[in-house]
């Protein structure tokens, strides 16, 4: 505190020099024309010019020069808060050292083992979203990519009555196929225009095929049916349960062909303990989950 103090006093003997003479600092190089009465601290003032005229020659330069390291500690001191400054905004500008709290942890995404949240943005096509053996349905989209043909390379969305069109070939009736029985089928019916066609067919959205979750998890709605999902793989796709959560009481609403409804239990914790691995069956498409 004592020497902040004295800097304090420094720094308002300086600014009192710069108002009353702007031309003070060239006084620096030679601090013997400076005034001491002025610049020296309050409590380290001389009690009169008097006691100062009468000192010798030497007193004076060792008043001067202890006058000058303290200015020269003074701006010393300023110059390293500067710096300080400068490297804290720096440091907060560009996040570094930035702590992760709950609010940047990556959050639960509907993305995962089980599939994908249905909604109307476009995917990239991803080999990996589908099984081989999916079979495709009206509403789903293909992404068609015929080999250094930009004009025949494009995405289509099955039709409601199952077709696509495509150039050259016309409609294709696609539904209840593979992606792999309609890359053959494409590639045959390109033969006659294009010599050895090289055709590759992916399911890029799946929107024929889905399920519901509805209740007490961290993202309810709507997701796609691209392979395989049992309830539990379900559940976690959904973010889980949020507090106050009813997990013994969860069930599956499937409808029939027939329009009739089955309710199917899931009691989880039953299940991750292994005493009821039977109630976590694979979901079917149109199948809805109630977490209550």
């Amino acid at each position: 505190m004592r020497g902040y103090r004295e800097s304090r006093e420094l720094l308002d003997s300086v600014r009192r020099l710069l108002a009353r003479d702007p031309t003070w600092i060239a006084h620096v190089i030679n601090p013997a024309t400076v005034d001491s009465k002025i610049c020296l601290p309050a409590n380290r003032r001389l009690r009169s010019n008097y006691a100062f005229d009468q000192m010798n020659a030497d007193q004076r330069k060792q008043k001067d020069m202890t006058w000058t390291l303290r200015v020269s500690t003074c701006f010393t001191q300023l110059a390293l808060l500067a710096c300080l400054s400068l490297a804290g905004n720096v440091a907060l500008g560009s996040g570094f050292g930035k702590a992760v709290g709950p609010q940047d942890a990556e959050k639960p995404s509907p993305v995962g083992q089980a599939g994908k949240k249905a909604d109307d943005q476009p995917n990239a096509p991803s080999p990996k979203q589908v099984t081989d053996d999916y079979v495709i349905g009206p509403s789903d989209v293909l992404a068609i990519n015929v080999w250094k043909d930009a004009e025949l390379t494009r995405t289509v969305p099955v039709r409601p009555d199952g077709k696509i069109s495509l150039p050259l070939i016309g409609e294709l009736q696609v539904s209840g196929l593979t992606a792999r029985n309609v890359q053959r089928i494409v590639a045959e019916r390109l033969r006659e225009y294009i010599s050895d066609p090289e055709v590759t067919v992916i399911v890029q959205q799946v929107k024929s095929r889905t399920y519901v979750i509805v209740g007490k998890v961290t993202h309810p709605g709507s997701y796609e049916l691209g392979k395989p999902t049992t309830i539990l793989e379900a559940i976690a796709v959904a973010g889980g349960f949020l507090d106050f959560a009813k997990p013994s009481k969860a069930y599956v609403i499937r409808r029939a062909a027939d329009g009739s409804t089955e309710r199917l239990p899931f009691d989880y914790k039953k299940v991750i303990d292994g005493r009821n691995p039977e109630q976590n069956v694979d979901l079917k498409s149109g199948d809805t989950i109630v977490v209550p």
